[in-house]
């Protein structure tokens, strides 16, 4: 009887275990499957939450930046003091920096346009016949194989700062002209000329060497030696035969 007895409790403990063993994984199982359905309902919410987050803050830096760009390009910019007109369209009645050989082939375009020109001064220096405080220049392509000319009319205070008049033996003096360019000058005889209004020193003229080429010297050298050869040659012949 007593054995009987150890056999059912025995048993009694064996289903208590079983059944708290089962009850636990039941609860495990049923908390693992609800942690990931929360979790999967959850992740799709998250993520529109943030890409709600980025649009806004794309959306405050842009548009200060924007605004910005819109007020600059319909009002005007004020730097150091100056205004200056974003809108204002270019003024071609200045050409900077033309070439003189532009204006040697210069049209209608060019006339009574203000130009500045860089140039070797060249030739001589003439009195104006119409004004003794005015007088005559020369300027000419400082580029290489160009010799385009430009005359020049200026003051002759302006003119003293020219120290060489270029020349076969001297560099002159490089000036920087600005002044108003006429195709055909109605004061001058129509003659295509600049009026100086404002005269700068680019470089100042020199004394100019003149290299030697040995290769030509020495072909000199020895053409005279063979003229020379010659004739004494032809005397020598000459003498014989008499």
């Amino acid at each position: 009887m007593k054995h009987v007895i150890r056999r059912n409790t025995q048993n009694e403990k064996r289903a208590k275990t079983l059944c708290t063993s089962a009850k636990e994984r039941a609860v495990a199982r049923c908390g693992q499957q609800g942690s990931a359905q929360v979790f999967g309902v959850k992740q799709p919410i998250l993520l529109l939450a943030a890409l709600a987050c980025c649009l806004v803050l794309l959306f405050a830096v842009a548009f200060p930046a924007w605004a910005d760009e819109e007020e600059s390009a319909t009002q005007s910019v004020d730097t150091n003091g100056n205004i200056v007109n974003v809108n204002q369209m270019p003024d071609s009645s200045f050409l900077y920096n033309t070439d003189i050989a532009d204006l040697a082939g210069a049209e209608s375009f060019h006339d009574t346009q203000t130009v500045q020109v860089t140039g070797e001064v060249v030739g001589d220096h003439i009195n104006d016949e119409l004004d003794s405080n005015l007088c005559w220049i020369t300027l000419q392509s400082t580029k290489a194989d160009d010799y385009s000319l430009v005359s020049v009319l200026m003051t002759n205070e302006q003119a003293k700062l020219i120290e060489n008049y270029g020349n076969y033996n001297t560099d002159g003096t490089i000036l920087q002209v600005r002044g108003t360019f006429y195709l055909s000058c109605s004061e001058h005889q129509g003659l295509s000329d600049i009026h100086a209004k404002e005269v700068t020193v680019v470089k100042q003229g020199s004394p100019r060497k003149h290299p030697v080429n040995d290769a030509v010297l020495w072909t000199s050298c020895l053409a005279v030696g063979l003229g020379v050869l010659s004739l004494f040659t032809y005397s020598f012949l000459r003498e014989r035969r008499k």
